[in-house]
């Protein structure tokens, strides 16, 4: 009778729940799916428009990051592009700001450590200790950030810091966790006869 006919509602009630909850769960990975797919073209088109000016560019894994700072946003993709050049440091930050220029990075627009088309970073250049107003060079979190220091390692196992003569490795194996996971290996070939 009734209490049949409410135990079943009750159960449609429940499965109609579940199913909108798995749609749900559903769409939120397809909208991850589409922004890696996103952050994929990036790095890729970031890497290609660096080629310009490295030569024997080497291109670690990508690293997929969940935020640390600014926690209220999607994941960060994350890798380390290590090569040669005949730019000097400044003119390296200037060619970097106008690829991310190009791709719609707004520096006045931008939360510090908050979602952005793309940021690159000159993390090392050589040996060289640079203190500018906008250039500090080693970057001063590269440290205390597993997701620069895992694709670093990747590339550079026996780097060290040229302020201490540390291996990154000791820092990195110092640093908690912080949600960084191995997302794909790099398929980027260099052009020949870059640099």
């Amino acid at each position: 009778g009734l209490a049949t006919s409410a135990r079943e509602l009750q159960r449609q009630a429940e499965r109609q729940q579940q199913q909108a909850e798995t749609l749900q769960g559903q769409r939120q990975d397809l909208q991850r799916q589409r922004q890696r797919r996103k952050g994929d073209e990036h790095e890729v088109l970031a890497v290609v428009q660096l080629a310009a000016f490295l030569g024997s560019i080497r291109v670690s894994s990508i690293y997929e990051t969940r935020p640390l700072y600014v926690t209220d946003q999607p994941h960060f993709l994350n890798i380390v592009v290590c090569g040669n050049t005949r730019l000097n440091a400044r003119e390296l930050l200037k060619r970097t700001r106008s690829i991310e220029d190009a791709m719609g990075r707004d520096r006045s627009t931008v939360v510090a450590q908050g979602p952005r088309v793309i940021d690159i970073d000159i993390l090392l250049y050589g040996d060289r200790i640079i203190h500018e107003p906008d250039l500090t060079v080693p970057h001063p979190d590269m440290t205390a950030r597993r997701f620069v220091l895992t694709p670093l390692l990747e590339l550079e196992p026996g780097i060290r810091d040229p302020r201490t003569g540390t291996l990154f490795a000791l820092a990195l194996n110092a640093l908690d966790e912080q949600g960084i996971y191995s997302y794909a290996a790099w398929a980027y070939t260099e052009p020949a006869g870059q640099g």
